[in-house]
């Protein structure tokens, strides 16, 4: 492309009849007009890869901010069983309300406390076998399991 603007350029000045007298003041603008669509050219390009990576930048975070949900404010929430009462008044389960306000998923499980408190048959009988099995031989253990065994059964 700067070639055939370069042999324009000098075509014209033949045809136009201003014919440059010296040749090195000719080649020398050559030159210079070269290297500045060369420049142009190369500023050109890496303003359009920045450009690019600039719309590829803000379409992921526009991606990332439509995937973000955040609760904010103040949630009134029952003191006793723990439910919190939507926007329409209605009172949902902690976890259906976090699940439908949030990306959250839920499992559920019992804590140590709760375990204790809701079945204290299982851990009363786990922490006697424990504290005997500390302060016995290996024969007593054994003695005590089987007979936890024929309770059982």
């Amino acid at each position: 492309m700067s070639f055939v603007s370069i042999a324009t350029r000098i075509m014209s000045r033949f045809v136009g009849g201003k014919i440059e007298h010296s040749y090195f003041i000719m080649s020398w603008n050559t030159a210079i007009h070269l290297a500045f669509f060369i420049v142009i050219t190369l500023l050109l390009t890496r303003l359009k890869d920045y450009m690019q990576e600039r719309t590829n930048l803000i379409s992921e975070l526009r991606n990332a901010l439509d995937d973000v949900k955040e609760l904010s404010g103040i949630l009134p929430i029952c003191a006793s069983c723990k439910k919190i009462r939507n926007d329409k008044g209605y009172w949902q389960h902690v976890e259906e309300y976090l699940s439908k306000h949030t990306n959250a998923e839920f499992s559920h499980g019992l804590c140590q406390e709760c375990s204790v408190k809701l079945y204290p048959q299982y851990f009363t009988e786990k922490k006697a076998e424990k504290d005997v099995q500390q302060n016995s031989s290996p024969s007593q253990t054994q003695e005590l399991s089987e007979s936890h065994s024929l309770r059982s059964e």
